[in-house]
């Protein structure tokens, strides 16, 4: 694992006898940069798996693997958009309903 103040890598996995590399690196933010921006929080949540391969001497990351991340991070990010709209909305139209009473 290596920090690197907001940003953790962490790899998984393993290097042959002859440097052929079978590894995942996984890339997490720290919570606390989001603040209390609900986008950003669900953008920093996207898990970035990277599965790397090669060798040693030529190491390759999984292109598809990353452009699969950046699918996953727009449809969050989108997903947070509409969410956060949705709600605000709703409440704009209804208000902030009290829960039911407690039965007696």
């Amino acid at each position: 694992m290596i920090d690197a103040g907001q940003l953790t890598v962490r790899t998984r996995g393993s290097v042959a006898e002859d440097g052929t590399l079978d590894m995942d690196v996984e890339l997490a933010f720290r919570g606390d940069i989001a603040g209390q921006t609900p986008i950003v929080a669900t953008l920093l949540r996207t898990p970035l798996l990277i599965p790397l391969k090669g060798t040693l001497d030529r190491p390759q990351f999984d292109a598809s693997a990353i452009d699969q991340i950046f699918v996953r991070i727009a449809e969050n990010t989108a997903n947070a958009v509409i969410g956060e709209g949705l709600s605000r909305g709703l409440e704009a139209m209804f208000g902030n309903p009290q829960p039911p009473a407690p039965p007696r």
